[in-house]
C-alpha cells in the first residue's frame, strides 16, 4: 500500500486515468487527481487517429530537449495501443494501427465502478 502510495504522488500530475482510477479503489482521491482523471478521459479522441504525430515542430508546446515539459492531453499523444503504459511527455510518433479502445474504456468503467464517473 505504501509503494502504490508513492506511485501516486509521483504520477498523479500526469492525468493518467487508469492509475488514479486504481488508487482511488484503496485510498481517497484528492479533487484536483479526480478532475485531472476524469479530464483525461474526456480529451481521448475516437477513433485513434492513423497518422505521425509531429508535436516536436510544434512551437507552442514548451519542450525539454525530444520531451514536453508537460505530460500531452490525449488527443496530442501518438497513436499507441494502451495509452498508459506510454510517456506522456513524448512529443512524436508513428502511425499506428486501429485500437480497440481497452485503454480508455478500463478507466472509464473503473470510475464509474467507484462513482467518480457519474451516470450523466
Amino acid at each position: 500500500m505504501k509503494g502504490l502510495d508513492k506511485l501516486m504522488g509521483k504520477f498523479c500530475r500526469e492525468g493518467n486515468s487508469f492509475f488514479a482510477f486504481v488508487y482511488g479503489g484503496y485510498f481517497t482521491l484528492e479533487p484536483s487527481a479526480k478532475e485531472k482523471a476524469v479530464q483525461m478521459l474526456e480529451e481521448f479522441r475516437f477513433p485513434k487517429r492513423r497518422e505521425d504525430v509531429r508535436n516536436s515542430e510544434d512551437e507552442s508546446i514548451e519542450k525539454v530537449g525530444r520531451w514536453s515539459r508537460q505530460p500531452l492531453p490525449a488527443w496530442r499523444r501518438p497513436n499507441t495501443d494502451i495509452i498508459w503504459q506510454r510517456n506522456p511527455y513524448e512529443l512524436d510518433g508513428h502511425a499506428g494501427n486501429r485500437y480497440s479502445g481497452v485503454d480508455f474504456l478500463l478507466a472509464y468503467w473503473m470510475g464509474r465502478h467507484l462513482g467518480i464517473i457519474g451516470t450523466n
